[in-house]
């Protein structure tokens, strides 16, 4: 009898314990789930202001096939290797991805969109931002960020980083921002807090980029500052482009912006569709032939495989078509590389 007395009160204990256990799980669960909020993604407008050469957007979505196919590819290469490229939060984020479906972590933070842009003054100074906006998200994110907060901009805590390798940081309600200068963090959180405009150039080329595609991007030309951009770029490698003297014309005359917009149909195709855009039809003309020689070979530097049409419409360039090769173009960024 003592000794069921005793199974009894064991019984009892482990009840008590068991309960007091799930009590403690739901009330652990339910302040996770009180601190998880809401909210609508980035347009990417928000981000383009009167200086902005390049922006790019891209919304990862679980019902959109090509990116889950992309997601898995991209855990399936890493899961060979002996040592991951991917950052800590990145495996955790794809682990149990494979078979052709996300890993259901993946899964629960999406949708979600990615945004880069850069900048440049007219007096050359440049900046560039990415920016992470979440549909899901908990102001616990700025204790990851790995940094430590500084001063405050439009209410924004700017986190100064410790390493000074690392990009500057900030939550701006749902969105992750990243720059490589304080500066540049700066003027992207007064963009987001309605500070700057985008620039009616990037109006018009935004409208020549099918928005209903996952991806997007614009590159804008004011006062031919790519052209310059274009010379520098060599210039860091010791090459000098010239003729008789003089610098050698690298990009159409003319030319003001592009649109574009991208779908991936799957780890290794994406179709493209958008439009190159000129002061004039003549410039058209001119631009159509640079961009039939020099797109298709640019591409192709990239270890990708173009399958373009173009047709010209006054002083527009329309271009539609497929990418392929992507596949091997993740695997050389993961390894810091964009060439073959």
């Amino acid at each position: 009898m003592p000794r069921l007395v005793t199974l009894r009160r064991l019984l009892i204990a482990a009840g008590m314990v068991a309960g007091a256990a799930v009590l403690a799980a739901g009330i652990l669960l339910f302040s996770v789930w009180r601190s998880v909020r809401t909210g609508a993604l980035l347009e990417p407008e928000a981000l383009a202001g009167p200086d902005t050469v390049a922006l790019l957007s891209f919304t990862v979505r679980t019902d959109d096939p090509g990116v889950a196919a992309a997601l898995v590819h991209l855990q399936e290469m890493e899961s060979r290797r002996k040592h991951s490229r991917l950052p800590p939060w990145a495996r955790w984020l794809l682990a149990g991805s494979g078979g052709g479906s996300l890993s259901p972590q993946a899964a629960a933070v999406m949708p979600l969109r990615i945004l880069a842009s850069l900048d440049r003054a007219e007096d050359g100074h440049e900046w560039g931002v990415l920016v992470l906006s979440l549909s899901r998200y908990s102001d616990r994110i700025r204790s990851v960020l790995g940094t430590d907060p500084g001063k405050t901009r439009h209410g924004v805590a700017v986190a100064t980083p410790k390493n000074p390798r690392d990009p500057y940081a900030a939550l701006a309600g749902n969105n992750i921002v990243l720059s490589g200068s304080e500066a540049g963090l700066d003027r992207a959180i007064d963009r987001l807090a309605g500070d700057d405009q985008p620039s009616e150039l990037y109006r018009t080329a935004s409208e020549a980029a099918p928005r209903r595609a996952a991806g997007f991007a614009v590159v804008l030309n004011p006062g031919d500052r790519l052209e310059r951009m274009a010379h520098e770029a060599l210039g860091k490698y010791g090459i000098e482009a010239l003729s008789q003297g003089q610098p050698t014309r690298l990009l159409p005359r003319d030319l003001l912006a592009s649109g574009f917009s991208l779908d991936l149909v799957d780890a290794d195709r994406a179709r493209v569709e958008g439009a190159f855009l000129f002061a004039d039809d003549h410039a058209a003309a001119e631009g159509e032939r640079w961009v039939r020689r020099g797109l298709p070979v640019s591409i192709a530097l990239l270890g990708l495989e173009p399958e373009l049409k173009m047709r010209r419409d006054g002083h527009t360039l329309h271009v539609n078509g497929t990418l392929r090769g992507l596949d091997a173009l993740w695997d050389r960024l993961l390894a810091g590389r964009l060439f073959p």
